[in-house]
């Protein structure tokens, strides 16, 4: 996903009364590409990476893993 795709992703959220933190990843997705300027992918996003981390630090193999598959 590029920052034009997100873009449109998130005032596509906006225009259909997304839920609010559907809202709000976009919003965050959408600034992260805006200093990143490359493709959105979850291995660049440093959000991403402290959830991941403090998972396994925490032991929560057991727990559902973090969606990659989409923003």
């Amino acid at each position: 996903m590029r920052h034009h795709q997100a873009e449109a992703a998130l005032e596509a959220a906006r225009e259909e009364g997304a839920d609010p933190t559907v809202v709000a990843e976009r919003e965050r997705i959408e600034e992260h590409l805006t200093t990143h300027g490359g493709p959105y992918a979850p291995e660049t996003d440093p959000y991403v990476q402290g959830q991941m981390e403090a998972r396994s630090r925490h032991g929560a193999d057991d727990q559902a893993p973090v969606r990659t598959d989409r923003p």
